[in-house]
């Protein structure tokens, strides 16, 4: 069996990041993994961040804080120029670019369909991976 390794990073580099996403609408939910026994944990509250976390496999306590961390994302698109009339509309397509790290990168465009949006956003992007396209009103969406 192939074992998981999980990315935890630094916490002085994880707050502020998470402080930007939080002050731009997003909910985003801390991640991180037991040093005793390994399994992945993630805490239930949004946009609250702690210092230690006790694992509910082994039930021993954790240093977050010195071991790092990561987040899940639920991210908050707003979408302008939603209409029910033919022709474009705004999208955003959420990608990124091998060898640049996990950062997603955002793009929008008026494009006649995902597929169009994809096509603008590999034109503007060559190398980029297309994570996801959104289209139509506001939605939670989970990374």
């Amino acid at each position: 069996m192939t074992k998981v390794i999980y990315n935890d990073y630094p916490w002085e580099e994880i707050i502020p990041a998470v402080i930007e996403l939080v002050k731009e609408g997003h909910d985003v939910y801390q991640k991180w993994t037991c040093e005793h026994c390994g399994s992945r944990q993630s805490m239930d509250e949004a946009n609250k961040f702690y210092t230690e976390g006790m694992c509910e496999e082994c039930k021993k306590i954790t240093n977050i804080q010195k071991n790092g961390c990561n987040y899940m994302l639920h991210i908050m698109l707003n979408n302008k120029h939603v209409t029910n009339e033919p022709g474009p509309k705004l999208h955003t397509v959420i990608y990124t670019i091998p060898g640049e790290g996990l950062q997603w990168q955002f793009f929008e465009c008026m494009a006649n369909d995902q597929d169009h949006a994809e096509e603008q956003c590999k034109n503007a992007y060559p190398a980029c991976d297309v994570l996801w396209i959104n289209e139509g009103t506001s939605r939670k969406m989970e990374i």
